[in-house]
């Protein structure tokens, strides 16, 4: 028996994970089915927005719009990210200033040259 009284399974002495010691065995899931694939708010909401011929979606989506018409961004955004999806964030990462990447200044002027010219870089 283990010091906290669990027995201990035949894997090299070692008894089972967790604080308590009874953690799951190699191979065992302590969710075998998974997260669950229904998400009762959601259906709810899709339910109530389907009934009556959609009639109630086709109301939000009036006002959306006429606020979207209005001017007001958040309106717009919405529709946009609906229509095409969300815009994606470029992420520029340098240094001092300066961009990450190979040290150009230790190569001759011929082979900057070629390398520019590969990357499609500026050429000097």
């Amino acid at each position: 028996m283990a010091k906290n009284g669990t027995k201990q399974r035949g894997n090299n002495g070692k008894t089972r994970g967790g604080c308590t010691g009874k953690g799951w065995e190699p191979g065992e899931s302590g969710n075998p089915n998974g997260r669950p694939k229904s998400r009762p708010l959601t259906d709810e909401l899709k339910r109530l927005l389907a009934a009556n011929d959609f009639q109630a979606l086709k109301a939000l989506m009036a006002v959306g719009l006429r606020k979207a018409l209005k001017g007001d961004y958040r309106y717009w955004q919405e529709i946009l990210n609906r229509i095409d999806g969300k815009v994606l964030e470029a992420l520029d990462v340098t240094t001092d200033g300066k961009a990450i990447g190979p040290d150009l200044t230790l190569l001759s002027p011929a082979t900057k040259a070629k390398v520019l010219k590969e990357a499609g870089g500026p050429q000097e």
